[in-house]
C-alpha cells in the first residue's frame, strides 16, 4: 500500500489548530472533542487510502504536476466542487461546534473543512500521470467554503444553502466506462444527470411581517446535457462503437425547495436525519431554460 502523506497534511492543519485556537470548558466538552478528532481524523484517512487504492492505482504516481482542466464538462465539475465544499465546511462547523470549539473558531476551522479535504483530493490527482492539480479545481472549492463562512459571519446562518439532485440520463449506456457503469458510480461520474442549485430562504429577506412560509424556499438551478465526454463528444467508444450525435447544452433551472433544518425539533435522531439530508434538493415544479426555449417540470428532481 502507497503512503499519501501530503494529502493528509490539510486535515492535520485543521485539527492541529482546533487544538490551539478553542476553549473547552469541561470534561464533557473535552470527550466531545476527542470523539470528533479520532473519529474526523479516521474517516478522512480511510477515505483518502480508499481513493488512492480504488481510483488512482491503475495509473502511474507522477511528481506533483498540475493541469488545466476548466473548460471541461461545461464547469458542471466546478460547480459540484463548491457545492461539495460548501456542504463539508457546514458540517464541519456543526462538529466543532457540538463539540465545544467557539462560535468563531468553528467558523473558519470548520467552514474550511471542504476546501482543506478536498485539497488533499487534488494532491492526489496531482500525483496521478491520468489527471493533475487543477488551479480551477482549487478556486471553486475555495468559493464554497467562502460561501459558508461569509454567511455565518454576516447573518449567523446560511441564507442560501447549496444543493445536489441527480436523476438518471440517457447518455451513460453509451459511455459507461466515463460516465459511470452502476447506479452508484453514475451519481457521481455522470454531470448530464446532476443538477446544482442554490437555495434562497426568501423569508430572511424579507420584513418580519411577511406573508412567505419560513422553510419554502426559491431555488436557482445549473445543469448540463448531451455531454459523452469532457471538452467534446467523441465519435467513436473505448470499444471502438460508432457514437450518437448530441449536441451539449447548458441548462438552467427556477424551482421551489424546502428548507429541512426549519422541520429539525428538539429529537435528536430527526434533527440529525434532517441536517444530513439537507443538501438534497427536494423535487417540487420547475421551469428549465434550455437552448432559448422554457419547459414546465410539474414535478422535477
Amino acid at each position: 500500500m502507497r503512503k499519501i502523506p501530503t494529502s493528509l497534511l490539510p486535515f492535520i492543519a485543521l485539527f492541529a489548530a482546533t487544538s490551539l485556537f478553542s476553549q473547552v470548558e469541561s470534561d464533557h466538552l473535552r470527550h466531545r472533542k476527542i470523539i470528533l478528532a479520532t473519529g474526523a481524523s479516521s474517516a478522512y484517512l480511510g477515505s483518502m487510502i480508499a481513493l488512492d487504492q480504488l481510483w488512482y492505482s491503475d495509473f502511474e504516481q507522477t511528481p506533483l504536476h498540475s493541469f488545466d482542466d476548466a473548460s471541461q464538462w461545461l464547469q458542471m465539475d466546478k460547480v459540484g466542487h463548491l457545492t461539495t465544499s460548501y456542504q463539508l465546511g457546514k458540517a464541519g462547523h456543526a462538529a466543532l461546534r457540538w463539540a465545544g470549539v467557539s462560535d468563531q473558531s468553528a467558523r473558519i476551522l470548520g467552514g474550511s473543512f471542504g476546501f482543506l479535504y478536498l485539497g488533499g483530493v487534488e494532491l492526489l490527482d496531482g500525483k496521478s500521470s491520468e489527471w493533475g492539480f487543477s488551479w480551477s479545481d482549487l478556486g471553486a472549492n475555495a468559493l464554497g467554503s467562502a460561501a459558508f463562512i461569509a454567511q455565518d459571519a454576516i447573518w449567523n446562518e446560511q441564507r442560501i444553502q447549496f444543493k445536489y439532485s441527480y436523476q438518471k440520463s440517457p447518455y451513460a449506456k453509451y459511455r459507461p466506462e466515463v460516465l459511470g457503469s452502476s447506479a452508484s458510480e453514475r451519481w457521481l461520474k455522470d454531470y448530464n444527470g446532476q443538477t446544482y442549485w442554490a437555495s434562497i430562504r426568501v423569508a430572511d429577506f424579507l420584513r418580519e411581517d411577511h406573508p412567505w412560509p419560513d422553510f419554502l424556499c426559491v431555488s436557482i438551478g445549473y445543469g448540463a446535457d448531451g455531454m459523452l465526454g469532457a471538452e467534446s463528444n467523441p465519435p467513436f467508444s473505448d470499444n471502438n462503437t460508432l457514437l450518437p450525435s448530441f449536441e451539449r447544452q447548458r441548462q438552467f433551472y427556477l424551482s421551489l425547495d424546502l428548507d429541512l433544518s426549519s422541520f429539525a425539533s428538539n429529537r435528536r435522531v430527526l434533527r440529525g436525519f434532517l441536517n444530513t439530508f439537507g443538501f438534497i434538493k427536494i423535487p417540487a415544479p420547475t421551469l428549465l431554460l434550455q437552448n432559448g426555449n422554457l419547459r414546465f417540470y410539474p414535478l422535477f428532481f
